[in-house]
C-alpha cells in the first residue's frame, strides 16, 4: 500500500473515532482494530510493561495464538532482550526490528524458542513507543513474515509515521481521563493539554475561559468563532447544527460523559476535530490566562486538534530542551515541517554538506542516531511540549 493511499485510508471518521475511544475508554482497542483494518491479517501487538511490577505487565493482540497473552505474561516478560531493546527507544519513534536487535542475537535467549511459537511466522517487526513513565512503557508493534518484509516493512512505517501524531495524542487524552474522572470536575487537570486548544463553555453554550491556543484559533474564524456574546459556533452550518447537537446530548440529563465530532470552514476545505467532555460543576478557577471564569453550573471542555497546523517548535524550546545553536534550530524546524536537506540546502544558498555536519550535530544533543528518529523525537515535543 502506497503512502498515497494511506492517506486515503486515514479519514476523518477513523480519527475521529480514535480520540472518541481515548475520550470513553477503548482507546487500545481502537488502536488494533483501526491498524489491523488498514493491514489485514499481519499480527499488531500492544505490549504495557511495568519494570518494578510484573503483574501490570500485558499484551493486547490481534492476529497471534490464543494462548499468546497467557505465554506473554507467565513466562516471556522477565529479562526479554527485547523487550528490554524497546526502552532504548525515544517515544515517538518508528523503529525497526534491526534496531533493537538482530533474529540471530535474539536466538541466545533462553526463551527465544517460545516467543517465536508465540509470533509464529511473523518475526520481524516495525514499532512504535506510545507512553513511557518512570517504570511502564506502552508500545505498539506489527509484525510481519520476512518473505513479505519489504512490503509490509514499508507499508507499516508509512502508516504508523501518519497515524503518530493522533495516537501520541490519543493516549495523553486515555490517561487523563483515567487518571481524572471527567464526570468528578478536572478542570485543573485541563492544564496538563495545555499543548491543545481548550475551550471551557457552560451548558448554554457561553465561553467561559479559553487557554491562548485556543483564542488564537477562535481569532482566525476559519473553522469557529466566538460570538459578541460570548458564544462558541462553528463557520459551517452543518457543523453548527452537529456542535448543537453533541451539547444538548451532553447537557440534557443523558449519562453519556463525551463526544468527538468534527467542525468544517465555510467553503468546507478544512476541518478540525472538537472532542467534547462534561465536566460537571466546578468553582472558578484562575489558572487559565484568558477570559473569566464564572461560578455555578455544568461545564463542558472543548478540546480542540486543529490536523492542517504545521508542527513546529520554537527557538528557545529548541534551546532550552537540547541546547541547539540558532542555525541547529532552524534545520531542525525546517526538518519537522517535512523539508529534505537537499531543498534547505537549496533554499538557504548553503552546501549540503554544512547542513549534514549541523545535522550530526543535532542528533548527538538529542540522542538519536538516525533522521527518522529525530523526526519523531521533534513531532512529540511539538505535539506535547510538555512530554
Amino acid at each position: 500500500m502506497s503512502n498515497q493511499l494511506i492517506q486515503e485510508v486515514i479519514t476523518s471518521e477513523l480519527i475521529e473515532k480514535i480520540y472518541r475511544s481515548a475520550l470513553e475508554g477503548d482507546f487500545l482497542d481502537c488502536v488494533l482494530q483501526s491498524v489491523t483494518g488498514i493491514l489485514g491479517d499481519t499480527p499488531v501487538t500492544i505490549f504495557g510493561a511495568d519494570t518494578e511490577d510484573h503483574k501490570k505487565n500485558f499484551l493486547l493482540h490481534r492476529g497471534l495464538c490464543t494462548e499468546a497473552a497467557v505465554l506473554h505474561v507467565n513466562n516471556l516478560m522477565v529479562d526479554n532482550p527485547w523487550l528490554a531493546a524497546q526502552w532504548r527507544q525515544p517515544v515517538g519513534a518508528i523503529y525497526q526490528d534491526s534496531d533493537l536487535m538482530g533474529v540471530n542475537d535474539f536466538r541466545a535467549w533462553p526463551k527465544h524458542k517460545e516467543w517465536f511459537g508465540m509470533l509464529g511466522d511473523h518475526k520481524l517487526a516495525t514499532g512504535l513507543v506510545l507512553y513511557r513513565n518512570g517504570t511502564r512503557q506502552l508500545v505498539l508493534e506489527v509484525h510481519f513474515q520476512a518473505a513479505s518484509e519489504p512490503r509490509l516493512r514499508r507499508t507499516a512505517t508509512d502508516l504508523l509515521k501518519v497515524l503518530s501524531p493522533h495516537l501520541l495524542l490519543g493516549e495523553q487524552i486515555m490517561k487523563l481521563r483515567s487518571e481524572f474522572p471527567i464526570e468528578g470536575g478536572m478542570t485543573t487537570s485541563l492544564l496538563a493539554l495545555s499543548s491543545l486548544p481548550v475551550i471551557i463553555i457552560s451548558s448554554d453554550n457561553r465561553v467561559r475561559n479559553m487557554n491562548r491556543r485556543a483564542e488564537t484559533l477562535a481569532n482566525k474564524m476559519d473553522s469557529f468563532f466566538i460570538s459578541a456574546e460570548r458564544q462558541f459556533h462553528a463557520m459551517d452550518l452543518e457543523s453548527e447544527a452537529t456542535f448543537r447537537s453533541a451539547l444538548h446530548a451532553l447537557t440534557t440529563g443523558s449519562r453519556k460523559m463525551s463526544d468527538v465530532i468534527t467542525l468544517w470552514n465555510g467553503d468546507r476545505s478544512r476541518h478540525v476535530f472538537v472532542a467534547l467532555a462534561k465536566l460537571g460543576d466546578s468553582k472558578p478557577h484562575r489558572a487559565f490566562p484568558v477570559g473569566r471564569f464564572e461560578s455555578g453550573g455544568e461545564q463542558i471542555a472543548l478540546i480542540i486538534q486543529d490536523m492542517d497546523e504545521e508542527l513546529d517548535l520554537s527557538p528557545e524550546t529548541l534551546w532550552r530542551t537540547f541546547r541547539l545553536s540558532n542555525a541547529e534550530c532552524e534545520l531542525a524546524r525546517k526538518l519537522l515541517q517535512g523539508d529534505t536537506v537537499s531543498t534547505i540546502a537549496y533554499g538557504a544558498g548553503v552546501s549540503k554538506q554544512t547542513l549534514r555536519n549541523q545535522l550530526s550535530s543535532i542528533m548527538k544533543k538529542t540522542s538519536t542516531s538516525r533522521q527518522s528518529q529525530l523526526i519523531s523525537l521533534l513531532t512529540k515535543l511539538a505535539v506535547n511540549p510538555n512530554f
